[in-house]
């Protein structure tokens, strides 16, 4: 699965955008990331919790389904850790190309 991710906000508010791919994940932790991203773009209805200052926000894009997110740092789910971290490492400074 296909997924983009933008983190914005922190203290600098320098975005860090990576595109990247389920599979690029060991399987166990891919097929739990796929089910994660299922269900996040797939609620629109969550509340999500008022912002809090110089906290990261995602904007979290599957563009092969054409479904977007968008969370603040504290309602990352857990298992979308991987993904997090992923963006951490080789992610790109500024905003996504797309």
């Amino acid at each position: 699965m296909r997924v983009q991710i933008t983190r914005h906000g922190g203290l600098a508010g320098i975005p860090l955008s990576l595109d990247t791919d389920t599979t690029n994940f060991d399987d166990d932790t891919a097929e739990q990331l796929e089910k994660t991203l299922q269900e996040l773009v797939t609620n629109p209805d969550a509340q999500p919790l008022p912002p809090h200052p110089d906290a990261f926000e995602y904007d979290i894009v599957l563009p092969d389904r054409n479904r977007t997110a968008h969370i603040g740092e504290s309602e990352v789910p857990r298992q979308l850790q991987p993904l997090v971290q992923e963006l951490k490492k080789h992610g790109t400074p500024g905003s996504p190309r797309r």
